[in-house]
């Protein structure tokens, strides 16, 4: 913890990231990412959690019902994800990992992979998914996904207040005056 953050009486905020991947391709990627995320966003405990089927899922999160979920989405999987995905009532946020083999070299068929790409996703994000990846390279983008999440859900801007308020309170020069953000709130 930092000075400031012992100064404010902040601790870490716990954020869940739970991952439905069944061919383990996102879950490596959301691991890699967790590293960096960690420096990143050190005031945020980021939490994972990994299932590899829909029903794993639901039984998890009934621990961690505020966690933002990541569901790797293919054909294979599509018609079980969808009914799934309608009784969540989007409670907790999911966001579709779609999961399509790689495009071929040859442009035709290229093109009709990029549509099917296309129909996929337009499918996941009309079912209730908050937003779609196409990558396991913007594994980043789920975490950041879940850190705004878990600033919504926690009111982390009343906590913001208080470490200004300790930096303000620590400077060496004391005012009658404090910013006009401190004293609205007050």
């Amino acid at each position: 913890m930092t000075s400031l953050e012992s100064i404010a009486g902040l601790q870490p905020m716990p954020i869940d990231v739970v991952v439905c991947s069944s061919s383990g391709r996102w879950s490596a990627a959301l691991r890699m990412a967790l590293t960096i995320a960690s420096r990143r966003w050190s005031h945020h405990l980021l939490r994972f959690h990994e299932v590899e089927d829909l029903s794993e899922l639901d039984e998890i999160l009934r621990n961690y019902g505020e966690a933002v979920v990541g569901v790797e989405i293919g054909e294979e999987n599509l018609r079980a994800f969808l009914p799934w995905i309608a009784r969540r009532n989007g409670k907790p946020p999911v966001v579709g990992l779609l999961s399509l083999p790689p495009a071929p070299a040859d442009v035709f068929a290229s093109e009709q992979h990029r549509a099917r790409e296309v129909t996929l996703d337009t499918i996941v994000r009309e079912a209730g998914a908050l937003w779609t990846l196409h990558s396991p390279l913007e594994a980043m983008d789920l975490l950041e996904i879940a850190v705004r999440q878990g600033l919504v859900v926690s009111n982390q801007p009343a906590a913001a207040l208080v470490l200004d308020r300790a930096i303000w309170q620590s400077l060496p020069w004391q005012s009658t005056r404090a910013p006009l953000r401190l004293t609205r709130s007050s």
